[in-house]
């Protein structure tokens, strides 16, 4: 897998970071034999040297896998799975020399009492997946970002004919993920959802926001940066349907779209005018060419400030009136462009900064993110959105840069392993904790309080970046601003395979690109090149 555009600004952090997981995978802990056990009801509490482990029935198909070094378990927010009680699950253990069994019609589990190995087989008694006898679990104490915590390996067998997909979207042409290694942390264009799909009929969801690894090249292991614990989700089909149905039992159910979101979205960066956008409508219906919603990019705020959640009044006087126009004349719909950062002179800025809901982003350029995981600032960000933009009518949020984009000295785009350094923890934790998760956060706050404002407008919201469970926010992914070439146009179609096979159903991709005057095509559209990668682009959109 080619890392280079991931590595052109984080090299310094991430050469650190791994150093860091191969000296915790030497020190790791060989075996983990299992000294006693209790059922609680809902599975086995085995008490290990040293540490313990929960095996926790979810459903017949499902089990949960928590371990730590520590003789209490992580009370930090898990904000994948927010389910806490499940409903009861006929399941019965076993115990022999060898191991302990938890069975359910589905699915036998055993955990070997000398190694605390855990083993998966169906209800046949074939073996699914398995993890090695000897340090298939490791937990390296460190300090990241001030706080002592843990680096953690978790360590699987794979077959070597199993193909493995999912994890989110990457940029690397890969289809299939066996052998190869992903680094797993959010930037521009790609996107970290931490559930690993099998042929052999099983999904993996890591329970973890930190950035992390997946690794095949070596031996098979997550590897999170972050952890007071190993925290996994054992998923079992066999059928992918069934797979990704046990994803979204865990992480939540993928609301509908009202029909119009399932048409053709018409975007460019540069309308600039009510007028301008209103015109473009008004040509497609004359030329008889389909179209449902036209996207407003971050222009018509104008010279207010970066992202003050308003219309400019010179650009666009009457913007009530303009979805009336779009509504009731055109049938069409508008979907804007929403950031989570604000320039300093806006309104919005010194109304976050009045509560301390603000993150400097980059070398001092005036610009601040809000933290996403404070409820009190998802309440404040919903106000301003809903006072300026809902309430004249706009229909949809394009929320843009939820990496979060945080620039550095060199004012990069993907920057977003930077978010770490800062030394201003979030409402829940440290950057370094929570880094994979600030999507998920801003989307169900935006989510939740246009639900809780009226029930007569579906939610929709295009956005940046995702993290599992983001499927519950009516949230859609779009794959990132993209270079106009053939090789990114090959990139994506892998990108979108694995993304959906992660269990997210909604993703999309910049037709043509988002960047398309770079050198390769000159002159834009009008370069007939372009022309024919424009075509066979929108051929792989329809």
């Amino acid at each position: 897998m080619d890392y280079r555009s991931n590595f052109s600004i984080r090299k310094p952090l991430l050469l650190s970071l791994m150093v860091l997981s191969f000296v915790s995978y030497s020190y790791g802990q060989k075996a983990l034999p299992i000294t006693g056990f209790e059922s609680p009801g809902n599975g086995l509490l085995l008490h290990l040297k040293p540490g313990m482990m929960k095996v926790q029935v979810i459903t017949p198909s499902i089990i949960h896998i928590v371990y730590t070094p520590d003789r209490s378990f992580s009370k930090y927010p898990k904000l994948a799975v927010l389910k806490k009680n499940w409903g009861k699950v006929s399941w019965h253990s076993t115990e022999t020399d060898e191991y302990l069994q938890v069975a359910t019609d589905s699915i036998q589990v055993r955990i070997n009492k000398k190694t605390g190995a855990v083993s998966y087989y169906n209800n046949r008694g074939e073996e699914v997946l398995s993890e090695p006898q000897s340090g298939s679990k490791q937990m390296q104490p460190v300090t990241v970002q001030g706080e002592k915590t843990y680096h953690a390996r978790q360590k699987f067998d794979f077959s070597p004919d199993e193909a493995l997909y999912g994890l989110g979207q990457y940029q690397s042409k890969l289809m299939n993920y066996a052998g190869h290694d992903v680094l797993m942390s959010q930037s521009n264009r790609n996107d970290v959802v931490p559930f690993l799909v099998s042929s052999k009929g099983y999904g993996i969801l890591w329970n973890n926001t930190s950035q992390s690894w997946f690794r095949d090249t070596y031996q098979g292991a997550f590897w999170s940066d972050v952890a007071d614990q190993i925290d996994y989700y054992f998923v079992y089909g066999p059928q992918t349907d069934r797979i990704i149905s046990g994803y979204r039992e865990l992480t939540g159910k993928a609301p509908l779209f009202g029909k119009w979101v399932y048409g053709y979205i018409q975007s460019k960066e540069h309308y600039k005018t009510s007028k301008e956008l209103i015109g473009i409508v008004a040509e497609y219906r004359r030329r008889q060419i389909p179209l449902d919603v036209i996207v407003q990019d971050w222009h018509y705020w104008g010279d207010n400030g970066w992202n003050t959640l308003t219309f400019n009044k010179k650009r666009y006087p009457h913007p009530e009136q303009m979805m009336d126009t779009l509504h009731d004349k055109y049938h069409a719909h508008l979907l804007l462009s929403v950031w989570p950062k604000f320039g300093d002179k806006t309104a919005i800025y010194k109304a976050m900064k009045s509560h301390d809901y603000l993150y400097p982003v980059g070398d001092g350029g005036g610009d601040f993110e809000y933290d996403a995981f404070n409820p009190d600032a998802r309440d404040l960000y919903w106000k301003w959105i809903d006072k300026g933009l809902f309430s004249k009518g706009v229909d949809s949020w394009w929320l843009d840069a939820t990496e979060p984009e945080i620039r550095d000295a060199a004012s990069t785009r993907e920057s977003t392993a930077r978010f770490i350094l800062l030394n201003k923890h979030n409402y829940l934790g440290t950057g370094a904790r929570y880094l994979n998760a600030y999507s998920l956060m801003t989307t169900a706050g935006v989510y939740k309080h246009q639900r809780e404002t009226t029930s007569k407008k579906r939610v929709f919201i295009l956005t940046r970046s995702a993290f599992a469970g983001q499927q519950r926010n009516a949230a859609a992914t779009w794959s990132g601003d993209t270079q106009a070439s053939w090789i990114v146009l090959q990139k994506q179609i892998a990108a979108g395979l694995n993304f959906s096979l992660s269990g997210i159903p909604y993703w999309t991709t910049d037709i043509g690109a988002f960047f398309v005057d770079n050198g390769i095509f000159p002159g834009g559209s009008k370069n007939k090149d372009y022309r024919e990668l424009f075509v066979r682009w929108f051929e792989y959109g329809a």
